[in-house]
């Protein structure tokens, strides 16, 4: 077990100048985790402290081409009393050691690009989920669904997320794979994808990249639905793909 210390923003000194340090995370199971909460406080204190409003004040950055590298660089590089925040401190319980970790501006930086871009990621999703919800069309089964369905996606699926759109007493959700990426030891294509749930009917609709063709598989919205939603963002196969043998009722859920 590792417990994560970082540097007090309150009292950041005591008398003879040593760092005095706060408790950010305890008895967190692996290094790696720690590792990762350590860098996220971090930045929590660098944005807490208005570190990286000064460098954003500074730094050329536009939104479509955000200069993270220069933001994090010059956050981290203006001394008293922002340099501790760029530290953090990891004990191991076992033997009760406490190691000091520096991290680099591009560790920093890239944490901050994915951090940042999967709020964004979800702030847009569930507004455009919002919205629908208040529409004519909306249908409290495809809500449920998409709520479940946008609730198990892991955090790297932010990074470039599925967006809810409106159709007839539903909802669809589409999204784009541009990299094949290997699942479940199924290489899955390239393309555009999306699911639409009207009434009872669900369709998974898929292009790939390298056709122009569009595939398509129909079902009954059921109780395992959400699952097979996911399951379908992942693995880029249509359910029957997947499992041969698909429910009675022959639904797509």
């Amino acid at each position: 077990m590792f417990d994560v210390y970082v540097v007090d923003l309150e009292h950041p000194r005591d008398q003879l100048g040593r760092a005095r340090m706060r408790l950010a995370a305890d008895s967190l199971s692996e290094l790696e985790l720690a590792v990762r909460v350590g860098r996220t406080a971090c930045l929590d204190l660098l944005e807490g402290s208005g570190a990286l409003d000064v460098a954003r004040a500074h730094v050329v950055s536009p939104p479509a081409y955000p200069n993270t590298n220069q933001l994090i660089k010059l956050a981290t590089r203006l001394g008293a009393p922002f340099d501790d925040m760029t530290k953090f401190w990891i004990q191991n319980q076992m033997d009760g050691s406490l190691t000091e970790h520096n991290p680099t501006v591009s560790e920093l930086a890239e944490l901050h690009r994915e951090l940042n871009s999967a709020t964004a990621g979800v702030s847009e999703a569930l507004a455009r989920l919002s919205a629908i919800a208040h529409g004519k069309s909306s249908s409290l089964p495809a809500l449920k669904l998409a709520l479940e369905f946008f609730a198990g996606l892991r955090d790297s699926d932010w990074l470039h997320p599925p967006m809810p759109f409106e159709v007839r007493d539903g909802l669809g959700i589409t999204w784009r794979h541009s990299i094949l990426r290997r699942t479940d030891s199924v290489t899955r294509e390239a393309g555009r994808y999306s699911v639409v749930i009207s009434g009872e009917r669900v369709l998974f609709l898929r292009t790939r990249k390298i056709s122009t063709t569009t595939e398509s598989f129909e079902g009954e919205l059921g109780v395992d639905t959400s699952r097979l939603v996911i399951e379908y963002f992942h693995s880029g196969q249509f359910p029957a793909e997947r499992d041969a043998t698909l429910p009675a009722t022959g639904a797509a859920a």
